[in-house]
């Protein structure tokens, strides 16, 4: 492959790359805590690096660089008024050499007003990744009982996905 941009010809093959879709609605998640959303179906990933059984994409040594993640989702999410002090979704990066989650990466989508069937949410971030660093989309509310539900449906209607790029070493 090659692309022709102001006289130059770039030769270098795309980078390692995964697309995830949720194939069917996810509802009732817990409140007070973080939970996995898992994408468990792929339309693409090159290098086997999304796991669509727990939602989470590893890198290798070979895929270590600088990464594009997104995610959008379209939901229905819990309570409301008062009873909603926090609700969000957001793009989770474990670092391999932390013993904590880097809260730096903890790029929240925080989820506001009332919401109801059919709200879309989208995020995107860039993120230098190492060996065995995790990326995740996580949602988060704490309105008192299991609630809200994440979109998803067969491919071509897809609702709910998680993607990403390497886009430089």
């Amino acid at each position: 492959m090659a692309l022709i941009v102001n006289g130059v010809t770039i030769t270098k093959a795309p980078g390692p790359a995964f697309s995830a879709y949720k194939s069917s609605v996810t509802s009732n998640y817990g409140s007070g805590s973080h939970t996995t959303i898992v994408f468990d179906a792929e339309y693409f990933d090159t290098n086997s690096l999304y796991n669509a059984s727990n939602g989470q994409f590893k890198a290798t040594t070979a895929t270590a660089g600088r990464w594009l993640f997104g995610y959008s989702v379209q939901a229905e999410f819990a309570g409301s008024g008062a009873e909603r002090d926090q609700n969000y979704l957001m793009l989770l990066h474990q670092d391999a050499d932390a013993s904590t989650v880097d809260n730096k990466w903890r790029n929240a989508h925080e989820l506001t007003g009332d919401y109801h069937e059919g709200h879309g949410a989208s995020q995107s971030i860039i993120v230098d990744m190492q060996n065995d660093d995790t990326m995740q989309v996580q949602y988060y509310h704490n309105s008192g009982s299991s609630n809200g539900y994440i979109g998803g449906g067969a491919h071509g209607n897809r609702t709910a996905m998680f993607w990403g790029y390497k886009i430089a070493e």
